[in-house]
């Protein structure tokens, strides 16, 4: 039997039609590995618009429901029940522009904690992320964007903790699991790995030379080039034909860190 959908209605659009595909897949109709309708196929059952779709699409990628083959389709991921039921912590992806807000957000906290970390890291700082980009080093070579991913994240956790500034770490911790997803997602573009283990050994270099300076230029790099990655990887889910085909090429073919 052909799965289908009712009109989207009650709270926003996007909001509706994503709950929708959730139920679909709590309740079995939509299984591992079905493939969603087109986009075309889903505005017109959600009687919606294409960017309550897109904006929709998003955020279930985003919680790793569905995953995007591109030229392919979307297709339901392995999920678990925190992913079926974290609606709420993805909700700002569905705002406008909320993934350049994020963006904008790193570049505030993280460019002035790089420099604040060089002008006053204390040894055990030092240690600690030293230890970070060992551990994204030894995963790049490994091919483990899984191990990456985990080690990143906890180089930009640790950073923030040798501020000493616990303001600066509680607003941190705000966008830190939307960041988890973002680099979740980033770390499996093709030959992202390595150039982004460089990046963040750069900027801890910087730190250990108390070159605040080039601390926050690195910083701001890597933070400008990783949104850059995003803005590809996350149109290319409105359109998963040949032209999302050329984004995601045009990720992976050009050097970027995360």
């Amino acid at each position: 039997m052909t799965l289908t959908f009712t009109p989207a209605r009650g709270t926003t659009l996007t909001e509706a039609i994503y709950s929708q595909i959730v139920e679909a897949i709590r309740d079995g109709r939509l299984a591992v590995g079905d493939k969603l309708q087109s986009e075309r196929e889903l505005m017109r059952q959600f009687n919606a618009s294409r960017a309550s779709v897109r904006e929709a699409l998003r955020a279930l990628m985003m919680a790793r429901i569905i995953e995007v083959r591109h030229g392919s389709g979307a297709y339901v991921n392995r999920v678990t029940a925190d992913s079926l039921l974290d609606y709420h912590t993805l909700s700002l992806l569905l705002e406008h522009d909320a993934l350049h807000q994020l963006e904008d957000a790193r570049l505030v906290v993280e460019v002035g904690a790089a420099r604040m970390v060089a002008q006053r890291a204390e040894l055990a700082d030092l240690v600690a992320l030293e230890r970070t980009v060992t551990e994204m080093e030894q995963a790049a070579a490994a091919g483990d964007p899984v191990r990456f991913s985990r080690a990143d994240i906890a180089f930009h956790d640790t950073l923030m903790q040798a501020t000493k500034n616990d303001l600066l770490v509680k607003v941190h911790y705000v966008f830190h699991r939307l960041l988890t997803r973002v680099v979740e997602r980033t770390v499996q573009v093709p030959g992202i790995l390595e150039p982004a283990a460089v990046n963040h050994r750069q900027i801890y270099d910087a730190i250990v030379r108390r070159d605040a300076d080039e601390a926050a230029r690195l910083m701001e790099q890597k933070l400008r080039s990783s949104s850059e990655l995003v803005d590809e990887l996350f149109d290319s889910v409105h359109t998963p034909s040949a032209t999302s085909a050329g984004a995601a090429d045009r990720a992976s073919a050009r050097p970027k860190s995360l």
